[in-house]
């Protein structure tokens, strides 16, 4: 049996990867991790043949793992999970390293973890590090999405977007909830969730862009009105055209 371990910063996302990989004949579940630091001690604790692993991770980002990871005498076979299909796609593809997009299904779980299987059984340790170091030199710079540069009074502030709860349009501005303040800045909702990406944000209404891991509920408040309610307390509307977004992100 080959040992799995899951990196994900979001719950349901850690969840769902878990319950597939179980579904999966020849592989069991060891572990999962919030981030990259927890990750890392799992894997020296549990010795995970395959990692599960998110891109984008507060404190850390799944890739910065990965070049970790590298160095190691015996790396973990990486199966990239994230939900830009734009995330170089190519370079993935040119480092042999598997990746499988968000919303994850069963068939291209088994298959990525398949393939996993197969390189761990054909390579050396040290050819598994030598590979995985020359993926992630393809895949160097065309990656991640930068943090936001965002204007707070007379100056300019670095916003990563590991600290964003949710943005709500107001008018001609956008009002950011971040866990380290609130900032109004001159943009439009669509202008914002594009810079802020789909892997760890989900638009639910034409107003409101969140970040999926803040989502803790989600419930019908009247015949045709939906609403989201987040770690902090607050609580959302959900646009009808985006009701199926948040179902299929909660299973």
């Amino acid at each position: 049996m080959r040992r799995v371990l899951v990196v994900d910063d979001e719950s349901l996302a850690r969840q769902r990867l878990s319950h597939l990989v179980g579904r999966v004949d020849g592989f069991v579940l060891c572990g999962e991790a919030r981030n990259s630091e927890e990750a890392l001690r799992l894997q020296q604790k549990e010795g995970a043949d395959i990692l599960l692993l998110d891109i984008e991770m507060p404190g850390g980002s799944g890739l910065n793992l990965a070049y970790r990871l590298s160095t190691e005498e015996a790396p973990p076979e990486l199966v990239f999970v994230t939900a830009f299909a734009e995330y170089a796609v190519d370079a993935f593809e040119r480092g042999a390293i598997d990746y499988v997009l968000k919303p994850v299904r069963l068939d291209r779980l088994s298959e990525a973890l398949n393939r996993a299987d197969k390189q761990l059984a054909l390579r050396t340790a040290e050819e598994r590090a030598a590979r995985l170091q020359e993926a992630l030199t393809a895949f160097k710079g065309e990656g991640e999405p930068e943090d936001l540069w965002i204007k707070n009074g007379g100056s300019e502030m670095r916003l990563s977007r590991s600290d964003i709860r949710y943005a709500s349009s107001d008018r001609d501005y956008v009002y950011i909830v971040a866990q380290s303040g609130s900032y109004h800045i001159r943009s439009t909702m669509t202008g914002l969730a594009k810079k802020l990406g789909d892997a760890s944000f989900l638009r639910i209404h034409r107003s409101h862009v969140v970040r999926k891991e803040e989502i803790r509920g989600f419930s019908r408040v009247a015949p045709d009105r939906f609403e989201v309610e987040l770690n902090n307390g607050d609580a959302l509307p959900v646009g009808a055209s985006y009701v199926s977004k948040v179902r299929e992100l909660i299973g």
